[in-house]
């Protein structure tokens, strides 16, 4: 199986499961987190707990399986990072007055990234894609799928889960 890789962005070709909008992609996920931690993407799907093919190099995934951006924390923090989920205001699974009055808007979102790494995810307007994830490198985002630049002025971002590399120190602590 041959690679494809743009500025880092690491997917194995193949297709991509359409998922509820809860969850992303796993190979997405995959791809998006080894393009933002500088892992392969083995090493990224091991980490997350997601078995490789020998044969095809390709993930095996459930039927209708996904990830659910906030399963996420705790793999990452293991191999030292932090990773802080923010959720907007239009994301689909929230509804509550007074949950909205809380989470940011999707603009607020976009001007905390400058310099900053993130996984941004959000329900793509096209039906054929769907839920759908983008590498933030703290100056633009990057789409696994195509490797290609996108721009967040169309981008209904639902969720945002902002990494941060956690020092030696502060990580054997248990910061």
């Amino acid at each position: 199986m041959d690679y494809v890789s743009r500025r880092q962005c690491i997917l194995p070709i193949g297709p991509i499961a359409r998922l509820s909008p809860s969850v992303l992609p796993q190979r997405i996920v995959i791809a998006t987190l080894a393009t933002l931690i500088d892992y392969s993407y083995e090493e990224t799907a091991a980490l997350l707990g997601i078995h490789m093919d020998p044969r095809t190099r390709l993930p095996i995934l459930p039927v209708g399986g996904g990830v659910n951006p906030l399963q996420l924390t705790y793999p990452l923090w293991q191999v030292g990072w932090k990773a802080i989920p923010f959720v907007t205001r239009t994301a689909e699974n929230v509804s509550a007055a007074k949950e909205l009055a809380a989470l940011p808007t999707v603009e607020e979102i976009k001007a905390l990234l400058p310099g900053r790494l993130a996984l941004l995810g959000y329900v793509d307007a096209d039906p054929a894609v769907g839920p759908h994830a983008l590498a933030w490198d703290g100056e633009q985002a990057i789409d696994c799928s195509d490797q290609s630049f996108v721009s967040l002025d169309a981008v209904p971002i639902d969720f945002a889960l902002v990494l941060e590399r956690i020092s030696q120190q502060a990580h054997s602590m248990g910061e």
